[in-house]
């Protein structure tokens, strides 16, 4: 919205923004108009007022501020004067427009737009996420569920179920510390001090509080380190404790807490899980009765914990059904000892109250040579329950795959791989050229990792990427890449190359670690301005949908630091429209789909025109990718295509940088 001198302004600075490439629409303000309606009517993102009109222009713009805080103030030069940064205090505002000037008055505009939108859509997603956590704490304080809100180790917040059972109506403004009995309190405040320190995260703990009364009430609480409004903060939640967790807690949970256990002790590599069933289950109740049966269960379970060795446990899943946790690794041994369980349990004669009986079981057993987990073991004796029927006195033998087993270890082989490379600077780059269609003399390159392995064999990255993710390597090999781009930058710069923009790719793990990956950029780039303004971040467009939020923060650190940002495989979710509102992207890279696709009508090319008019209008410049012919080439340029990227223009070179 422009409020200035001549009425002709707004259309004449919206085609000056419109030669530029900046689709902007302008709204004429007059000085008889209702300024607080036209703003609720028209929402603009920027506010423009020439200060040299003859009125209080101080005043309008407060009023204009008043009617929509997130709006934007902006002063124009109309006498070109050159204005002044006392005039921008006096009016709030945050930068001059010099019509005289179109490149600088485009600059100014398109980075306010950029920033507007941004600002209002943090604000939303921030009175949402309240919005949310207000609803969580109700439903939770409904619940009785105690939670509170500690700074610099003073309760600042408190919720009814935390004031009852501290027995203080008002625990805020007190040390959470005086709650506590005095022999966990040092404890606490250690714990404290690490998750402000951030050395961890979050932290469970069983406390004792102490009441105003001088009673202890036990609490099994959760604390996890947040900000609230900029300032580190430790939430507490805790929820009454229950007299036994061990019984409280289902089978499979306690077998995973097992398994946890035997794999943090070190006394075997993997372990077997062996699923026992009692056969004749209905036809046994009947003739024993609720409470025989329940006698002859409890028999044998008895018997069979009684063959067992100290390593191994049994869990009753049901009655008839037991589960039993093998500390052994080798198929033909467990299969051997779990038979012999069964012998003997056939042999033995079983006595209840009034019957004496001999059983018949049968059972499965998993030799869980890929290592898994207890709940992937358990599903894996499901599903082969459910295709086989189990032989009366007999344990079956439930081996893991063979592909499976090749394939474990071929994913252990290539984890050794990435980590020597990580080490000993095994990894390295090949450059993919971008070219730009009005411009071939621009130079751009898509960075694309290598590994060389200890053998001198070197591997592509779709060699090993896969295997990186699932190993929680990906994020490592993230900062190899951005460490050796930079470092490349830096290198031209010192022997006076031209300069030249770089495409590194992020991966969804970095998304969501956002945090730890800009503190460390952070370090990276001190000194080094070269690197951080041809740096292009490439981030994949389904990694943004899955982790939005956490995006939004991670290109806003992109941006501060002052490098590119582009969406890879862009196009092909019904929201891709929305991220180049969400996070007003430099580049976007088509999917290679929509290439294949550009000479062929129909929906898919339909869809192709949409996206890169819509990118057009945002100024966000479109790169295709896979481009084999030049007549793809001429037609994309037709199209409004800016960049191309295939092996027509030219395939990745580890050293070919021109």
């Amino acid at each position: 919205m422009l409020l200035g001198t001549d009425p002709d302004d707004g259309q004449l600075i919206e085609r000056e923004l419109r030669n530029r490439g900046l689709a902007a629409h302008v709204v004429q303000a007059r000085l008889d108009d209702d300024l607080v309606s036209s703003i609720k009517a028209e929402r603009p993102l920027i506010f423009a007022i020439d200060p040299a009109l003859e009125i209080d222009t101080p005043a309008w713009c407060r009023t204009a501020c008043a009617a929509d805080p997130q709006l934007t103030t902006l002063l124009v030069d109309g006498e070109g004067t050159g204005g002044s940064v006392q005039s921008l205090r006096e009016h709030d505002a945050r930068d001059w427009l010099r019509p005289d000037d179109p490149e600088q008055m485009t600059f100014v505009i398109a980075r306010e737009i950029a920033f507007s939108r941004t600002r209002r859509s943090l604000d939303e997603r921030e009175r949402t996420t309240r919005l949310l956590e207000a609803q969580q704490k109700a439903l939770l304080r409904d619940m009785g569920v105690a939670i509170a809100l500690v700074q610099d180790g003073i309760v600042i917040e408190a919720n009814e179920p935390f004031a009852k059972l501290v027995d203080d109506d008002q625990p805020q403004h007190l040390p959470l510390l005086d709650f506590i009995e005095p022999d966990q309190q040092s404890s606490v405040r250690d714990e404290l001090a690490n998750l402000i320190n951030e050395q961890k995260t979050a932290v469970d703990l069983d406390l004792q509080f102490a009441t105003a009364a001088g009673s202890t009430r036990p609490l099994r609480v959760a604390l996890r380190r947040i900000s609230r409004d900029g300032v580190p903060s430790i939430e507490l939640v805790g929820a009454p404790r229950r007299e036994s967790r061990e019984e409280s807690a289902g089978v499979r949970a306690r077998l995973t807490e097992a398994v946890e256990q035997a794999r943090q002790d070190g006394s075997t590599d993997t372990f077997g899980l062996l699923d026992l069933r009692l056969l004749e289950l209905d036809d046994l109740e009947a003739q024993l009765g609720f409470i025989g049966f329940e006698q002859l269960v409890d028999s044998v379970e008895s018997f069979l914990a009684s063959l067992l060795d100290r390593d191994e446990r049994l869990f009753q899943v049901a009655p008839g059904r037991l589960l039993v946790l093998l500390r052994r690794a080798d198929p033909k041994r467990i299969r051997t000892s779990c038979q012999g369980w069964l012998d003997k349990l056939g042999d033995a004669v079983f006595r209840t109250e009034h019957h004496q009986l001999h059983i018949r079981m049968a059972g499965v057993v998993y030799a869980n040579e890929l290592g898994e987990d207890a709940e992937t073991c358990v599903r894996r004796i499901a599903g082969y329950l459910k295709d086989h029927t189990l032989t009366p006195g007999v344990v079956s033998l439930l081996e893991s795959d063979d592909a499976d087993l090749k394939r474990k270890k071929s994913e252990d082989e290539w984890k050794k791989k990435i980590r020597y490379g990580l080490k000993h600077g095994g990894f390295s780059l090949s450059y993919m050229p971008v070219l730009k269609l009005d411009d071939a003399d621009e130079q751009q390159y898509d960075a694309l990792l290598r590994l060389t392995a200890k053998d001198g064999t070197e591997y592509q990255a779709r060699d090993f990427i896969q295997v990186a993710e699932q190993a929680g390597l990906i994020a490592d090999l993230d900062r190899a890449v951005v460490d050796i781009a930079i470092e490349l930058l830096m290198d031209r710069q010192r022997e006076q190359a031209p300069p030249m923009r770089l495409f590194v790719k992020l991966s969804e793990q970095t998304v969501a670690q956002h945090d730890g990956f800009l503190r460390w950029l952070r370090v990276r780039l001190v000194g080094k301005p070269a690197a951080y303004r041809q740096l292009v971040f490439n981030l994949q467009e389904s990694f943004l949908q899955n982790r939005l939020e956490q995006a939004i923060a991670l290109c806003e650190g992109i941006r501060h630091f002052g490098a590119g940002l582009s969406i890879d495989y862009f196009g092909t979710d019904d929201r891709s429209i929305t991220l180049l509102e969400e996070l007003y992207p430099d580049f976007v890279k088509l999917h290679a789909s929509f290439t294949k696709a550009a000479s062929q009508p129909g929906s898919t090319q339909n869809q192709m025109q949409s996206l890169i008019a819509k990118a057009q209008d945002e100024g966000v410049a479109v790169i295709a990718q896979r481009v084999e012919d030049a007549e793809s080439m001429a037609l994309l340029w037709q199209m409004g295509v800016g960049y191309v990227q295939g092996f027509h223009i030219k395939g990745p070179s580890p050293t070919d940088l021109e």
